[in-house]
């Protein structure tokens, strides 16, 4: 079986900021990862370990002090320098579904929104607001016109958010604690959710999380990063039952204690 080519390329990503009396703080140091094209792949760490920087900049939204960034071997630049095809080729999936969407528009116009902007752009092989809610599980008849954002339960706003994300038909979907503040229940249908767009529309996902259970549940490969930087790889199974890193270790036996390890089971 042929190996997957390479989506998302980091290598020895850098970036530190300057605080108040002189200084800095090193936020990511050489940190370098992979997502092969396909695959559901996990960044796992603590608040402040430098995840959302991480995907600030894979998203353009920040300048990293060094490395290389590619996407299918094209270099990623920042984004008011980064081509249209390129931006759209990567949507960002927000943590917060409350105050991600415009609570005041309809489903339809949060989702005709990105759709206009590709058509003046002439971006090809869009998927319609149609289309995208059907992926999402959303019935497009009784949902576009009809329910505006401020009406739907934080999992419903979740599932148009994605929905809004797919409307480019994007190569990677970037998901930032995506269900962290989704009950249970909610957090299952969209980790269900994830895992079928990935299978149907061949998308990579770097999906981002504090939470152990996530990762056992959906994501293949693992990295883990700690005080900036990756101290652990591979694949989840093998790093969540036999970590070699301290760090890791410490953060598996924290989740059993607690019980979140089984949440998601």
């Amino acid at each position: 079986m042929r190996e997957a080519k390479s989506l998302l390329s980091v290598r020895n990503v850098e970036k530190s900021y300057e605080i108040l009396g002189g200084g800095k703080i090193h936020v990511l140091r050489k940190v370098s990862l992979e997502v092969k094209q396909g695959a559901m792949v996990g960044l796992l760490g603590e608040s402040g370990a430098g995840k959302t920087t991480l995907a600030r900049i894979i998203t353009g939204q920040e300048t990293p002090d060094g490395g290389e960034l590619f996407l299918e071997g094209k270099p990623l630049l920042p984004l008011q320098r980064r081509s249209f095809t390129l931006a759209a080729d990567i949507q960002y999936i927000f943590q917060d579904p409350y105050s991600a969407l415009e609570p005041s528009y309809t489903v339809e116009q949060t989702l005709r929104e990105p759709l206009r902007l590709c058509q003046r752009r002439r971006r090809q092989g869009m998927f319609s607001p149609q289309e995208a809610l059907e992926l999402v599980g959303l019935p497009y008849a009784s949902w576009a016109f009809n329910k505006k954002i401020g009406e739907l339960s934080g999992g419903q706003r979740q599932r148009a958010a994605i929905a809004r994300a797919l409307i480019p038909r994007p190569r990677l979907l970037i998901a930032d604690e995506s269900v962290s503040m989704l009950d249970a229940k909610s957090a299952h249908s969209i980790l269900d959710l994830l895992q079928a767009i990935n299978a149907e529309a061949s998308l990579g996902i770097l999906f981002i999380t504090h939470q152990i259970s996530v990762l056992k549940k959906i994501c293949t490969y693992v990295y883990v990063l700690y005080q900036g930087r990756i101290v652990e790889e591979g694949v989840t199974e093998h790093v969540l039952n036999s970590p070699a890193d301290a760090y890791t270790r410490q953060l598996v036996e924290n989740m059993k204690f607690f019980g979140e390890v089984q949440s998601f089971v």
